[in-house]
């Protein structure tokens, strides 16, 4: 099955190489560790200066297409747009954030879990001074603190963007989101196997959205395996996961 991409149009941005006037010619160039490319089109061999220049510019699409060297094509699927990042990542935007695309070149930082773009000194706003990096929901939501209510970081419909404060974002990467520990068997963030003596207890342990300490214990012995971690499992969604929802503090 062949997938259709479309490409962006900004050729300084997007398409590698470049198109340097000399001599009464056009070179498109590139020298780097990968390819090395200088293919002359002499004004002479055309009509015009300017048939010359767009026969370049045509040479350097179709050479970046055949090498797979656009930056940040993308396809529509349904109501979306995927974009692609590096490695193989995928973002999806709204239609309507394909601007940003066409502006600004993403990829994934080392480390760096969310879409990021490099913004030069003289073209950041003042508040952004100290900031070389931009993230894309900084840049088309105009908000620094995010919460991507499915958890995947490379969703950006607004459907899934939830503006949050800096302690929200925190908490949820602390409580919510943070990989599961090694000798972790439920499955769940906070949600452990302990043994007492000899009794067992499926426990919940971690901290609520307004920093309340929660630990509670569910005897394997009184209501089965199986019943007693169903029982913690929900208490922590109750009580850690959608405590920001709680208006009232646990007792």
């Amino acid at each position: 099955m062949n997938i259709e991409y479309h490409y962006p149009k900004n050729l300084e941005k997007k398409y590698m190489g470049s198109i340097l006037e000399k001599k009464k010619k056009y070179i498109f160039f590139i020298d780097n560790k990968k390819h090395k490319v200088s293919e002359e089109f002499v004004f002479s061999d055309y009509s015009s200066k300017e048939d010359a220049y767009q026969e370049a510019v045509n040479y350097k699409i179709d050479w970046n297409i055949k090498n797979d060297t656009i930056k940040n094509k993308f396809r529509y699927v349904d109501d979306y747009v995927l974009v692609n990042l590096n490695n193989d990542k995928f973002m999806k935007i709204d239609k309507e954030d394909l601007r940003f695309i066409e502006r600004y070149n993403w990829k994934l930082q080392n480390k760096i879990t969310y879409p990021t773009t490099f913004i030069p000194l003289v073209k950041r706003k003042k508040e952004d001074v100290d900031l070389a990096f931009l993230t894309f929901h900084e840049v088309a939501i105009g908000h620094r603190n995010v919460n991507h209510i499915n958890n995947d970081k490379l969703d950006y419909r607004r459907k899934n963007i939830e503006l949050v404060t800096e302690h929200k974002k925190n908490w949820k990467n602390n409580y919510l989101n943070r990989p599961l520990s090694s000798n972790n068997s439920s499955g769940f963030n906070g949600v452990y196997k302990v043994k007492t003596g000899k009794y067992e207890y499926w426990q919940v342990r971690g901290h609520d959205y307004n920093g309340k300490k929660i630990n509670k214990k569910f005897s394997v012995l009184k209501l089965g395996d199986m019943n007693a971690k169903s029982q913690a499992i929900n208490y922590r969604d109750k009580y850690i996961d959608n405590s920001y929802c709680i208006k009232k503090p646990l007792k």
